[in-house]
């Protein structure tokens, strides 16, 4: 269980950082984008309130998966949009 006063410790980040990982890579197949999706997830999780939050773990994990499908959404869009020569 996360501490109820805020944000998130680095020592839970450390722990669950190779998880979020993980999941983003399986999902993108890059880890550039792995990285830049694991990057965000941080960012996002120590902004939040995780006042409410149960199980970190599954909290992060699917927050990567979130913006992973995110990434994917856009990768598409951007490769339907190109004219090309």
């Amino acid at each position: 269980m996360v501490e109820p006063t805020g944000p998130l410790a680095e020592a839970d980040w450390q722990a669950h950082r190779p998880a979020v990982f993980g999941a983003a890579y399986r999902i993108l197949g890059s880890v550039a984008e792995a990285e830049d999706v694991t990057q965000e997830v941080w960012l996002r999780a120590s902004a939040a309130g995780l006042s409410e939050v149960r199980d970190l773990r599954a909290w992060l994990v699917t927050l990567a998966a979130r913006t992973s499908y995110n990434v994917l959404g856009s990768a598409r869009v951007r490769r339907e949009s190109y004219v090309g020569p």
